[in-house]
């Protein structure tokens, strides 16, 4: 996972980017591509590994 903010490798399970201070969103670790199971981000729309578009009704649930 990236920050949104500057763009740095933000850990998992961290709740702050270690970089710039920005706080890290968990809400986007809970749902993974259907194509590739990737961990997708919020407000993503194709995913950045296999390039499948998503469908908020066909997310695979962690």
């Amino acid at each position: 996972m990236f920050c949104i903010k500057c763009g740095a490798e933000i850990r998992p399970g961290s709740r702050f980017c270690m970089k710039c201070g920005n706080p890290v969103k968990t809400e986007t670790v809970n749902k993974c591509c259907i194509g590739c199971g990737a961990k997708l981000r919020a407000k993503q729309i194709f995913c950045s590994n296999c390039g499948t578009r998503f469908d908020e009704n066909r997310f695979r649930k962690q």
